[in-house]
């Protein structure tokens, strides 16, 4: 019996400075297939990629896993994956987790695609626009990234930012505020990193130098949850949210301290839903008429 070739993600360590050489030297391909094998699809985290793989792990491993059923239910393709051409290469702008899908199957068939031709800074803003549309949406985090990265590139207007990202004018006045206070950030990819370097400098015996220790042990728990316990615990909320106040009943209380912009948000939420004016003007009042704290910056400024 012939042993199925195996088929892996051609994934490069090129950076946008590699492409703009490739982009100014280079002949880009003419031809436009329908379809590509998997070796011909190049992925380039570092240019092209908007998602943070540190993020929002559950919803992407079920939409992995439901593309992976779909592929092997139906051996049929998926809908086309978005590519630029780059040179004498494809790569890819939109449609990771499809490549990922088709790659978990050994996917021996051609992939449909679908191109996007322009420069390689039209390509990145293509492939962020095409993201915020995808079926798994970025979260909050990576929007704020996105956001972050954006106005450090100096292509674009705050209105624009906002625009594209979804993330408020403030909050970007609030990067721009610390990019023009503390230089050094310009290196960070992550705005919650820049933030916490921010703050740090701020007041320098805050809490913040915590940071990334705090997120590379949560990252780290993030993953053992998955391992030992599986998604399933993120689509029932309220067994989980029992589970957890059988382990530690004062836990929920705590969460909701960690989690108090989100949670006011949802308050909001709810008090619109019910089309009670009055209600909402009193939590706005409450939720906005904090006095200012982080640094001299509200919490609602920060939108961390």
């Amino acid at each position: 019996m012939q042993r199925r070739r195996r088929t892996r993600a051609i994934s490069s360590k090129l950076t946008e400075a590699d492409l703009l050489k490739i982009e100014r030297t280079g002949k880009p391909r003419t031809d436009r297939p329908k379809t590509l094998s998997l070796c011909e699809i190049h992925v380039t985290d570092k240019v092209f990629q908007w998602r943070n793989r540190g993020e929002n792990i559950a919803e992407s491993i079920n939409h992995l896993n439901e593309l992976v059923r779909v592929l092997k239910a139906t051996k049929k393709p998926l809908d086309p994956i978005v590519v630029t051409p780059v040179g004498d290469r494809f790569f890819l702008l939109e449609g990771h987790h499809r490549l990922e899908a088709y790659h978990k199957v050994r996917w021996q068939k051609g992939v449909p695609v679908r191109y996007f031709v322009g420069t390689v800074s039209e390509a990145q803003h293509e492939a962020l626009l095409l993201n915020i549309k995808d079926k798994l949406r970025l979260s909050r985090a990576e929007k704020f990234d996105a956001a972050f990265r954006l106005l450090k590139a100096g292509a674009k207007t705050y209105e624009q930012i906002k625009d594209v990202t979804t993330v408020s004018l403030r909050t970007i006045n609030t990067m721009a505020k610390v990019l023009r206070e503390h230089p050094k950030v310009l290196d960070e990819t992550s705005w919650r990193r820049a933030w916490s370097a921010y703050q740090m400098q701020l007041v320098p015996n805050s809490d913040a130098r915590h940071e990334d220790w705090q997120e590379e042990k949560a990252q780290k728990l993030a993953k053992q949850l998955i391992k030992n316990v599986g998604v399933g615990f993120v689509r029932d909320p309220d067994i989980t949210a029992r589970a957890l106040e059988i382990i530690d009943e004062n836990l929920p209380k705590a969460l909701v301290y960690e989690w108090l912009e989100i949670a006011e948000d949802v308050l909001l939420e709810v008090v619109q839903e019910d089309n009670n004016e009055d209600a909402e003007k009193l939590l706005r009042a409450l939720v906005y008429g904090r006095q200012p704290d982080r640094g001299g910056l509200t919490a609602d400024e920060a939108e961390l």
